[in-house]
């Protein structure tokens, strides 16, 4: 399923209305910011009945990545607590993993238990550039949806960098991609350019999704090594030079 965000919120508009909302979506695509408001204004439809909510969401929780660029099994753990908590004042107790891509192994596991058996009341929406991100058996309990629409968010000057490191990557030799890796590895030390890696990994997916055909093994390569960076305590940089060639 394939569909812009206006038309998205609208269709959801409708499912609600007619009590015919499933218990998992996972939204993915190339812009952050459209998946964002999909799930924000799907939570806000439930808390306040229109997809702008100015009183305090009580029925819902969103988690995001932390400072490390990761979403910890602990803070998965609470969240589920939540979600089987009657709601108080919606339909629906909502989860919603914004950026579920930084989910760790543990908290992907820790959330696939809920997933396969839901309670009844609970909704759980999650947003990922790319869906082989994550384990198999939890995207399988999702409906996947993909966002359509441009990235039109204020990037940041970290995220600039790292927009300009991955567009001069994807386009680079393997020679040209080693120097851009010790590049990245070198500025991400330096002050205000935290979770630099995590930027360029996402704007590096981005590229690659222009053309997926053709960066096919690179994205998947990415995906996985991606995934052992983010649970183990690896070589960032011997992880990232499995990528020179792909």
């Amino acid at each position: 399923m394939s569909t812009s965000a206006h038309s998205l919120i609208k269709d959801f508009k409708s499912l609600v209305a007619e009590g015919r909302l499933g218990h998992a979506y996972l939204f993915w695509g190339e812009s952050p910011s459209a998946m964002a408001r999909v799930g924000r204004e799907i939570v806000a439809l439930l808390e306040c009945g229109k997809t702008v909510c100015t009183s305090p969401y009580i029925d819902s929780r969103e988690l995001c990545p932390d400072d490390a660029g990761k979403i910890s099994v602990d803070s998965v753990r609470d969240a589920i607590n939540f979600l089987w908590q009657k709601p108080l004042r919606a339909p629906r107790k909502t989860l919603f993993v914004n950026g579920a891509d930084a989910l760790t192994a543990e908290a992907q596991h820790a959330l696939l238990k809920t997933a396969e058996e839901p309670p009844e009341h609970g909704l759980m929406l999650m947003s990922a550039l790319d869906p082989r991100a994550l384990v198999a058996p939890l995207v399988s309990r999702f409906q996947k949806i993909y966002v359509g629409g441009a990235e039109d968010e204020e990037l940041s000057d970290t995220e600039k960098k790292a927009a300009q490191f991955a567009k001069k990557f994807i386009a680079g030799t393997a020679a040209e991609r080693k120097v851009i890796i010790a590049d990245v590895l070198e500025a991400e030390e330096l002050p205000r350019a935290e979770q630099l890696l995590a930027h360029f990994v996402r704007h590096l997916l981005l590229e690659c999704h222009k053309d997926p055909v053709k960066h096919v093994r690179l994205m998947g390569r990415l995906t996985e090594r991606w995934a052992k960076m983010q649970d183990f305590n690896t070589n960032r940089k011997l992880q990232l030079e499995t990528l020179l060639d792909a």
